[in-house]
């Protein structure tokens, strides 16, 4: 993933947390993206702390 991808989906991370504040009623649409968002951030991670993505713990 490049420096230019990271930094998107730093920005969309923290758009999700804005979001995630009490009272704030999310869409569906916008929650399929926070689950797309996160699921890319777990990749990526993943990637980078255990190399092959395969070796890495499964998700839950």
């Amino acid at each position: 993933m490049r420096n230019l991808e990271i930094k998107k989906m730093i920005g969309d991370l923290e758009m999700m947390a804005a979001a995630a504040e009490p009272g704030v009623v999310i869409t569906e649409e916008m929650s399929i993206s926070c689950s797309v968002t996160l699921l890319k951030a777990i990749d990526e991670l993943k990637k980078r702390v255990y190399g092959d993505v395969s070796k890495a713990p499964s998700r839950i």
